[in-house]
């Protein structure tokens, strides 16, 4: 498995513990109703970690290293765009977290276009993996 995938992973893995320790945490404030102010409001951080940090790393992991090799030989692309978008998705992740936790806003439009540019930098750069040949080359 190439070494970005693993990374991918380990974040992926990450993100599950910590986004089923929000949701513990969500479910401690629905059986304790002294506890609900406190916990129901990381209901946000758990399902972006969840959605975005475990499901969509995950997503990524497994397809960069499923996608077909280039033609060329066993490349698989340009290395550095895959890892600029590791960067922004779990930038975009940490970023928001530390906003609602912290200063208690969401930044939802910065979160959701960090997100969005890290997909689009990553089909970008698996878009020559993915595309048919010519018609007639094989």
């Amino acid at each position: 498995m190439p070494r970005i995938s693993r990374i991918f992973l380990g974040f992926s893995l990450i993100y599950l513990v910590v986004g089923a320790f929000f949701g513990l945490l969500v479910g401690m404030g629905k059986v304790f109703p002294e506890l609900s102010e406190r916990f129901l409001s990381l209901i946000h951080v758990h399902i972006n970690f969840m959605i975005f940090g475990f499901f969509l790393n995950f997503i990524l992991a497994v397809s960069y290293w499923i996608f077909p090799r280039l033609k060329e030989g066993t490349s698989r692309g340009n290395t550095f765009l895959y890892a600029f978008s590791f960067f922004l998705l779990n930038f975009a992740l940490i970023f928001d977290a530390v906003n609602f936790l912290f200063l208690k806003q969401s930044r939802f439009f910065v979160f959701s276009s960090l997100v969005f540019f890290s997909l689009l930098i990553f089909i970008f750069g698996s878009f020559r993996r993915i595309k048919p040949p010519p018609f007639g080359e094989k």
